[in-house]
């Protein structure tokens, strides 16, 4: 019996000291999405000042990218505060997709997302949208990025925003978490 704490407290150990990277701002970040560029992604900005914690990535002051330091198998999350704030469009409805962007080669595509829907009842609030934890194959050199981008929309939204009400305090607009599992072989598609 006494070898359950003791098991514990080792995988407990182990995933502490996992290499990890977490950043959380209450900074506004504002967005043009248009109909039809579904394909376009729009990149968050990201401020040094608001890394959390980073035991993963090399970054000084000429970092521009999350490069991924070893191949293997990381967990990510994210979190966005967001508005569609369609004031200006009465009865605005559409869908817009949120996530953790795979760069390879060129080629760029979702690999943890989420779509938001509003229509007229939630179009003028913020709405916490969660990309949640999710397990994904990366190769070292990979570039990942936080982006948005519209999926459905019926007409251009000029003032989308991630931030936070006026009056809130310790708000979060957004977040997001990357983890290494295990420095291994393997191989992943995202769809």
């Amino acid at each position: 019996m006494r070898i359950l704490p003791v098991l514990f407290s080792f995988f407990f150990i182990i995933n502490a000291t996992a290499q990890s990277f977490v950043y959380e701002t209450s900074d506004k970040q504002s967005f043009k999405l248009r109909p039809g560029h579904h394909t376009q992604f729009q990149y968050m900005m990201v401020n040094r000042a608001d890394f959390k914690h980073n035991s993963l990535f090399d970054i000084d002051e000429n970092t521009r990218h999350f490069i991924i330091p070893f191949s293997g198998y990381y967990e990510t999350e994210a979190f966005f505060n967001f508005n569609p704030d369609t004031a200006s469009i009465k009865d605005n409805r559409g869908g817009i997709n949120f996530g953790l962007v795979h760069i390879r080669d060129g080629k760029q595509q979702y690999m943890a997302a989420t779509r938001y829907t509003f229509d007229k009842t939630n179009q003028g609030e913020y709405t916490a949208v969660y990309i949640l934890p999710t397990i994904v194959y990366l190769e070292q050199g990979d570039i990942i990025a936080p982006a948005i981008s519209s999926g459905y929309i019926n007409t251009h939204l000029f003032y989308a925003h991630i931030g936070c009400p006026k009056k809130t305090d310790d708000c979060v607009s957004f977040s997001f978490k990357i983890r290494l599992i295990s420095v291994e072989d393997g191989n992943t598609d995202f769809f």
